[in-house]
């Protein structure tokens, strides 16, 4: 097979490039024109995790690193696709150097554990998000909290009011991680 082989394909929107479901890779993807999103079951929610557009590759990593596909990437508004196949793909790969090869499995490696943690982590930030959306005025709940439990024993009263103050300050440490992830990354 000549190592430029490929085809393309035209992929109507909200039509599937690749599928997660789909264990094995047969092709790699370069977008030729529109955009897709990708997407991945994190947690048992499906989120948006990037967003492709013209000149972006998909799916070369399952291919390259013989790994199952790991997100599912749709069609946002009709796209064109090339389709290089895994044996092209596998071929310019055995054509290299071993010592090249021997990075590039690296790199594979390296990509899937950073797909992993990148998709762990945004999942997570959205989570702080949810729980810093939700508007609770501290201390008005603790003057309801205290008026309601007034005639308990103030051990009881204490666990009640560490809740709500751990809450609080659980609360300020998500925030203090997220500044420090967001900033940590942009410094780089």
């Amino acid at each position: 097979m000549s190592k430029t082989a490929y085809r393309t394909e035209k992929i109507e929107s909200g039509n599937p490039i690749v599928s997660e479901e789909v264990a094995w890779a047969y092709y790699a993807y370069v977008i030729l024109s529109g955009k897709a999103k990708v997407l991945r079951v994190v947690d048992g929610q499906e989120e948006i995790v990037a967003r492709l557009k013209e000149g972006d590759v998909v799916g070369e990593l399952a291919i390259i690193g013989n790994r199952k596909r790991t997100a599912s990437v749709i069609a946002d508004g009709d796209v064109e696709v090339a389709m290089v196949p895994k044996d092209a793909i596998l071929d310019m790969m055995r054509s290299l150097s071993k010592e090249t090869r021997s990075k590039m499995d690296d790199v594979t490696s390296d990509l899937t554990q950073i797909y992993q943690i990148s998709g762990t982590l945004s999942h997570l930030l959205h989570e702080i998000q949810d729980l810093n959306k939700k508007v609770l005025n501290i201390d008005t709940l603790k003057k309801e909290l205290m008026e309601e439990i007034k005639d308990v024993p103030e051990i009881y009263r204490h666990i009640f009011s560490t809740l709500v103050e751990r809450r609080t300050s659980g609360m300020e440490t998500l925030k203090k991680l997220s500044h420090s992830l967001e900033k940590s990354l942009v410094g780089q």
